[in-house]
């Protein structure tokens, strides 16, 4: 992933949490993709899982209620978040906060998607942004953009740094006249488990470029929560 000169648009992926995509220099239309590692250890598969296990888990994810050996079947699987073993059980139409078109996706999809803690206003989206971003984390950033000579990268994330400190990073929504589609989707195992998740978007980025033009503004687009759709994140450069 680079950085544009002309935007300082972009940032390392393996520090946004997979929230944030870059932006290309150019371009009428394109498409980021991220994979998000799966949530569940290769030594956890559901071949190894009990049927007393898994039994008590679909109870708990269907509101109903299990045996307390059951219970405890189940907490001895490698500490397996109940996320982790949805399985399909219909489907769930909604509307994302920046769109007009619906989304329809399996009903164990969508809660998955709220039980990890994809956002879902902007505040989350501010909360999950801080979280991740911390001075620890943008410094490291900085020295290592500093040690290959990447002063561009350097100089986005020190002024990342100082807009947090001083209250100054903006968040919104997506302009509505920015055509955006979020292409996230969950990730299954042989019996059908939601086991992790990819996560991308869309957008036409000469559109986007039309509305955020600001020069004294550094830009980050959000993406991939299905609840949110597209936000933007601006801070100050100097």
């Amino acid at each position: 992933m680079t950085i544009s000169a002309s935007n300082l648009i972009g940032m390392n992926a393996a520090t946004i949490s997979k929230l944030f995509a870059p932006i290309p220099d150019s371009g009428a239309s394109a498409s980021n993709t991220s994979a998000v590692m799966p949530s569940v250890s290769s030594a956890g598969s559901s071949a190894s899982v009990t049927s007393a296990a898994i039994a008590a888990i679909q109870a708990l994810v269907k509101g109903g209620t299990a045996s307390a050996s059951a219970n405890a079947d189940a907490a001895t699987q490698d500490s397996q978040s109940l996320p982790d073993w949805y399985t399909a059980t219909g489907t769930t139409t909604f509307t994302p906060l920046n769109s007009t078109k619906s989304v329809t996706m399996p009903t164990d999809a969508y809660d998955w998607y709220k039980a990890t803690g994809q956002a879902q206003t902007l505040d989350d989206v501010k909360a999950q942004f801080y979280k991740t971003e911390t001075t620890d984390n943008l410094n490291t950033l900085i020295n290592e953009a500093q040690a290959r000579g990447d002063q561009t990268s350097a100089a986005l994330y020190t002024s990342l740094e100082k807009a947090m400190q001083n209250g100054t990073v903006k968040f919104q929504l997506l302009d509505p006249s920015v055509s955006y589609q979020n292409t996230g989707s969950v990730i299954r195992d042989g019996s059908g488990h939601i086991t992790g998740m990819s996560a991308g978007f869309t957008m036409d980025w000469d559109a986007y470029h039309k509305v955020y033009n600001d020069s004294s503004l550094n830009y980050m687009v959000g993406g991939g929560s299905v609840f949110m759709g597209g936000n933007v994140i601006s801070w100050p450069k100097n």
